[in-house]
């Protein structure tokens, strides 16, 4: 029998023992990062199993051991490319720990409490969230079943097991605020969306009470949603009325996030208003975009392969010790000053 033939049969760890020469033991040892096998006949056993096209089935092995290798993740705006950008930290570091992601993407605000059902039916060995928060009753199972949870930017809980990793949002709003008032900027309009999440809440609360300390004044623009369309509509709709800002450099706006800061600053220029001459501009996140020549957009930093280190640290540290006390962790931010602030 040829090999391509014997790749179209199930091809079990019966077979590799058998073609290698070894138990099935030492061929599940082979397998298992722990295992206890010598270096030289794990290479064997590997060379084998990959010349006769078996390959092991880990759901069913998870299920054998009541814990998967799987790690769950639930996220949703992955067309916003700080989130994505997030995801892809987070599955690069899953898959370096011997790990295997398993993503959901959800609409925004949809309920995570039918995903997580399905995730812990998969016996994983934990779950991060990204967008959403579950309810109590969905954290409880996870508690039940000793499954680690750790929340991303999602408003802190007193709940048992359950971690959390977020940006410094407030200082992050500080900083934002002390680099507008250095460029002598006495008067910032904040773009928010209506539905605003927790981080970005965050970020605005801390920007506008700090400006009430240096006596800056604030103002709010509220746009329907929080991507580029919306930011370029609810900017171009304020620079037509008569609260449109005078043209003299006193006024920058804040854009709690950069993906909708590119829509204001299109806004802005298609207005004919020279950035930051007329007036400032400054996002948040740091997005890949916002360093591109054609933008040189001010904005705070956060870095997705730090909180993806924190997050799979606190997952690790809970499958070690599930009784562990709940963790919040804040991810220090930075000012990447370039053009439009």
């Amino acid at each position: 029998m040829s090999a391509g033939d014997r790749r179209k049969q199930a091809v079990t760890s019966h077979d590799v023992a058998r073609a290698a020469g070894v138990s099935r033991a030492s061929v599940s040892r082979a397998f298992a990062a722990d295992g206890n096998i010598s270096p030289k006949l794990r290479s064997h056993v590997l060379q084998v199993a990959q010349d006769i096209g078996y390959s092991v089935n880990q759901i069913a092995r998870g299920l054998n051991r009541q814990r998967s290798d799987l790690v769950g993740i639930i996220a949703s705006r992955l067309d916003n490319p700080h989130r994505s950008a997030q995801v892809e930290a987070l599955t690069k570091g899953i898959v370096a720990k011997g790990l295997r992601p398993l993503l959901f993407c959800i609409e925004r605000n949809e309920p995570v409490d039918r995903i997580l059902g399905l995730l812990l039916d998969y016996q994983v060995s934990g779950v991060i969230i990204t967008s959403g928060s579950p309810d109590e009753t969905i954290v409880e199972r996870c508690a039940a079943h000793e499954v680690p949870l750790i929340l991303v930017d999602r408003p802190n809980t007193d709940w048992e097991r359950v971690d959390h990793v977020t940006g410094d949002n407030v200082a992050g709003g500080r900083m934002v605020a002390q680099a507008l008032q250095e460029k002598g900027r006495s008067h910032i309009t904040v773009v928010r969306p209506k539905r605003i999440t927790h981080a970005m809440s965050e970020r605005v609360d801390s920007l506008m009470a700090t400006c009430g300390e240096l006596d800056i004044a604030v103002e709010t623009i509220l746009m329907d949603g929080s991507d580029y369309n919306a930011a370029l509509y609810s900017v171009s709709h304020w620079l037509t009325t008569q609260n449109a800002p005078a043209r003299d450099g006193s006024t920058a706006l804040f854009v709690p996030n950069d993906i909708s800061a590119l829509g204001a600053l299109d806004a802005l220029r298609a207005a004919g208003l020279a950035v930051p001459q007329d007036i400032g501009l400054m996002g948040y996140d740091d997005i890949a975009q916002a360093a591109w020549v054609g933008t040189s957009l001010s904005t705070v930093r956060q870095d997705p392969d730090s909180i993806a280190a924190e997050v799979l640290a606190l997952l690790a540290r809970r499958i070690e010790t599930p009784d562990s006390p709940p963790t919040t962790i804040r991810i220090p931010v930075t000012l990447q000053l370039r053009s439009t602030h």
